[in-house]
């Protein structure tokens, strides 16, 4: 945007500021989200006893699951209990809802006139003009390809899920795999059928041997 007028040029860096600044807040929303969901001993099965001491619980003795990646792995993976893959699914799924929504649209749109002013047709096309691909239309026709061929290998995949699916997972009316099943029905599948148990080999990464490693 240097090539255009001062007054145009201000309104530019002022734009993009507040585009930062909105991006921020809506980082901000998903950091500051609290949300949690209570759950009984029952409602834990196939969780790690190690990880269960760890958490608090509530006056009433129900455990409390914080949306955080690590409770997300360990539940979505491993708890057995469809209710709570299901419940802890759609609490962490919504993080920073409703407040982002008002946030995300006012960062499309100003993005799009972000884009507009410095005389490109979308945000995509800006994003894009400094990118090996450069056009909108071969990157999306490049997704479309990758798009085809994934599909062809996801359906191949979750087909085979279906054939040995563990206790506690059933398809839905229509035959699809509920999406806070899939996560749990592929590790039960590789450690039944490939000896693969993602937390056995967690065990030879503890945080600190891994990061003197990397150093």
């Amino acid at each position: 945007g240097l090539h255009l007028p001062d007054e145009q040029l201000a309104a530019v860096v002022a734009l993009k500021n507040e585009i930062e600044e909105l991006v921020q807040t809506f980082d901000t929303n998903l950091a500051h989200d609290n949300r949690t969901i209570t759950v009984s001993a029952e409602g834990l099965a196939g969780v790690r006893q190690g990880f269960i001491d760890t958490l608090e619980k509530d006056v009433q003795g129900q455990y409390v699951l914080k949306c955080d990646y690590p409770t997300s792995a360990e539940v979505s993976g491993h708890c057995s209990v469809e209710d709570t893959r299901r419940r802890y699914a759609e609490a962490f799924g919504n993080r920073g809802m409703p407040n982002n929504m008002a946030v995300l649209d006012q960062i499309i749109a100003k993005r799009d006139a972000y884009a507009k002013a410095l005389g490109f047709e979308s945000f995509a096309a800006f994003e894009l003009s400094g990118e090996m691909v450069q056009e909108v239309a071969r990157a999306e026709g490049f997704l479309e390809q990758v798009v085809a061929k994934a599909a062809k290998k996801c359906a191949t995949e979750i087909a085979l899920l279906k054939t040995d699916l563990p206790a506690g997972v059933e398809p839905d009316v229509k035959g699809r795999l509920k999406s806070w099943d899939v996560g749990y029905a592929e590790l039960q599948y590789q450690k039944k059928h490939f000896n693969i148990d993602q937390r056995a080999i967690a065990e030879y990464f503890p945080l600190e041997k891994t990061l003197d490693g990397l150093f």
